[in-house]
């Protein structure tokens, strides 16, 4: 058999100081039966608990672990591109460090790409989470990816993804492609495996994303994908102003049917104005965020700050070479 591709596993951690013991305990059980090189990469995004306090101490027993400790928060996102652009492994693991994810799932994900995938993406089997607030909108986040990118997940925005370092070796690590890495892949030709994965309910702390934080990500991902995110929403503009002016047709003459009086046009123009009024400047808005991020891009101003790195050691005292 070919020898195994070496793997880096890239964990963003913000305030997570009660979980970070069981997910320490759990990875120096895991690491040596990778049957790979391997090392951890903790991406400490400005906690304000004792999480660094809880990395430096575990760092100094176990020398695979790295901290790259950034100034201040910069967000899960941005964390997890300065993780690729500092891993050392031909493969990188993504997992959070909530411990809803199984960080034993990594092992079948980094065989697919031995297998040849470019990519491994996890999907939730069982989701104990709330069905208004997170199942839903999950759904319908992944109906939208398939009808307007053509990309076909089972479950998008899973936190448990695998890929080959090479798919971003040639990317600035500010790029805001890592904050969809899975559709990424897809985008840019690579062979995805999709991979059931374990989900369990949060033991400790709080959730980082609203419902409204998710809605956010769906609408960066369109405008981060679409080479022409004006038509798509002139698009949605028109169709719907077409449809309020049907039903406000419809809604006048059922009116003046009804009670024998004149259709209000005055009051129908006025409220088809303020109709396409909102659609424009939210076309607008959106138009507006690309040319500020392609702005951004040209100032050349980090997108953090990193104020230490420890860079972790490479563990392959247990590798398989058969």
């Amino acid at each position: 058999m070919a020898k195994p591709l070496s793997l880096t596993i890239v964990i963003p951690v913000f305030n997570e100081e009660e979980n970070l013991p069981e997910l320490i305990d759990r990875l120096e059980k895991l690491v040596p039966q990778m049957g790979r090189p391997c090392n951890v990469l903790f991406i400490e995004d400005g906690s304000q608990d004792g999480t660094y306090a809880l990395l430096a101490k575990a760092r100094e027993r176990l020398p695979w672990i790295g901290i790259l400790k950034f100034a201040r928060n910069f967000g899960q996102q941005i964390g997890l591109g300065a993780g690729f652009r500092h891993a050392n492994g031909e493969i990188v693991a993504m997992i959070d460090a909530d411990l809803q994810l199984d960080p034993e799932d990594i092992p079948v994900m980094a065989d697919k790409l031995d297998e040849g995938y470019d990519a491994a993406v996890g999907f939730r089997r069982n989701r104990p989470e709330n069905v208004f607030l997170r199942q839903i909108p999950s759904r319908l986040a992944n109906w939208s990816l398939s009808k307007l990118g053509g990309v076909k997940f089972d479950d998008l925005g899973c936190g448990l993804q695998v890929f080959r370092r090479s798919l971003f070796q040639d990317l600035d690590p500010s790029r805001t492609v890592f904050t969809h890495s899975d559709v990424f892949a897809v985008w840019r030709g690579g062979n995805v495996a999709q991979v059931p994965v374990n989900f369990h309910p949060r033991k400790h702390g709080e959730s980082k994303y609203s419902t409204i934080d998710l809605g956010y990500l769906l609408l960066d991902l369109l405008i981060t994908f679409s080479n022409s995110p004006a038509l798509l929403f002139v698009s949605f503009a028109i169709g719907m102003a077409a449809l309020g002016l049907a039903g406000l047709g419809l809604a006048g003459s059922l009116m003046a049917w009804t009670f024998g009086g004149e259709f209000p046009l005055a009051l129908a123009m006025f409220s088809c104005f303020l109709g396409l009024s909102g659609l424009f400047a939210v076309a607008v808005g959106f138009i507006n965020e690309r040319i500020a991020r392609m702005s951004r891009v040209l100032d050349g101003a980090p997108r953090y700050i990193i104020d230490r790195l420890d860079e972790p050691a490479v563990f392959a005292g247990a590798v398989s070479h058969e």
